[in-house]
């Protein structure tokens, strides 16, 4: 029998959907994000066998290994959001920095803590709206009076003076 050759992006896309969904099953099940995050990574890593093929195909190691470091990198890795507070009282503009693993899996643990939430699973998980609760729950920013916008590491704000529009 002929074996069908996987791709490195069809191997990465099952390990990242396989996650998803146990990730996405933990936080269901009432666990915080945290934990959630943890047993998500600890059964991808634990695949023996390709999670969505008709047929058992040993999984490629040498990506899961990749898959793995990255993953954890990205938790290690900071966001860094621009932010233009448009307040009257106190307006500022800045760059917030904040790991993503402390977003993922501290932020939900603290609105929890905080009466903001009753159960893990009321959480949203989306990056933008973590980003939002962040913002303006945990940071206390206005929703009316902040624009926020994810930028490159290396973003900074240069002061213009009107030399700079003159032609």
């Amino acid at each position: 029998m002929e074996h069908i050759h996987i791709s490195d992006g069809a191997w990465r896309w099952a390990y990242n959907k396989f996650y998803k969904e146990r990730y996405a099953h933990y936080r269901k099940s009432g666990v915080s994000a945290a934990e959630a995050i943890d047993q998500a990574f600890q059964e991808t890593v634990d695949l023996e066998f390709h999670p969505y093929f008709p047929e058992q195909r040993p999984i490629n190691q040498r990506l899961m290994t990749e898959w793995g470091e990255k993953h954890q990198q990205m938790l290690e890795g900071e966001l860094h959001i621009a932010i233009i507070n448009a307040d009257s009282i106190s307006p500022e503009v800045g760059i917030i920095k904040v790991k993503w693993g402390w977003l993922r899996r501290d932020l939900p643990q603290w609105l929890i803590d905080n009466g903001h939430y009753d159960y893990f699973y009321e959480i949203p998980d989306d990056e933008d709206e973590l980003i939002e609760h962040f913002l303006f729950v945990y940071c206390d920013y206005s929703q009316s009076n902040l624009h926020w916008q994810c930028v490159p590491p290396d973003t900074q704000f240069k002061r213009l003076t009107i030399k700079d529009f003159q032609k």
